[in-house]
């Protein structure tokens, strides 16, 4: 790992800090229960994510990659899903939703995915029931080879 990447992975950590401390602030005043779980995408990640754009003719740079920081918000049930999804638009506008809740994917995942860059990076925030939460994390590495293919193959 080299020291610029040091220097990112710096930066990232500070800004998913402040984030996940706005966050907890507005969660909290909702009262509604929550888990809210927080990543820093590793460059792993990244350079498959910019491979991928590559593919597809998209541009690919750092800051093109719309989830360098992900947050997940998981509720009880489907009502608060969409009262925290509500509560967020208040607050935040999201560049981009892709409405998996209303429109689940093939594979049964189901959730609000908003894209923000409201913050110094990209940031993807997922809202969903704790049911899909567990769901999700069960079926990661199959959804990383179905996402990736090919590109985790060449490493």
């Amino acid at each position: 790992m080299d020291i610029k990447w040091e220097y990112l992975e710096g930066l990232f950590s500070l800004e998913i800090e402040e984030i996940k401390d706005i966050l907890i602030n507005i969660l909290s005043q909702s009262g509604i229960p929550f888990q809210l779980d927080f990543r820093v995408k590793s460059l792993d990640k990244i350079q498959q994510k910019q491979l991928l754009f590559k593919k597809r003719n998209q541009p690919c740079s750092l800051f093109d990659v719309p989830d360098i920081l992900g947050f997940r918000i998981s509720v009880d049930t489907e009502r608060d899903v969409y009262r925290i999804f509500a509560l967020l638009n208040n607050y935040f506008e999201p560049r981009r939703v892709v409405d998996f809740f209303n429109n689940p994917k093939s594979t049964g995942y189901q959730a609000f995915n908003c894209f923000y860059d409201n913050w110094a990076f990209n940031t993807e925030i997922q809202i969903m029931t704790k049911e899909m939460r567990d769901w999700t994390n069960a079926t990661h590495d199959e959804h990383n080879k179905r996402k990736y293919g090919d590109i985790l193959t060449r490493k």
